[in-house]
């Protein structure tokens, strides 16, 4: 039904927002390492 439905909504919600913050730590995690090899 349809409470169900958003069950499963509020699940992808949860699941792409903890994706977004796994990249967006990888990617602040990339940028320091490329700082530090230019900076060597």
């Amino acid at each position: 039904g349809a409470a169900r439905t958003g069950e499963a909504a509020d699940r992808v919600r949860q699941a792409s927002e903890a994706l977004a913050g796994q990249t967006e730590g990888l990617r602040r995690q990339v940028d320091t390492l490329l700082r530090g090899i230019r900076a060597a």
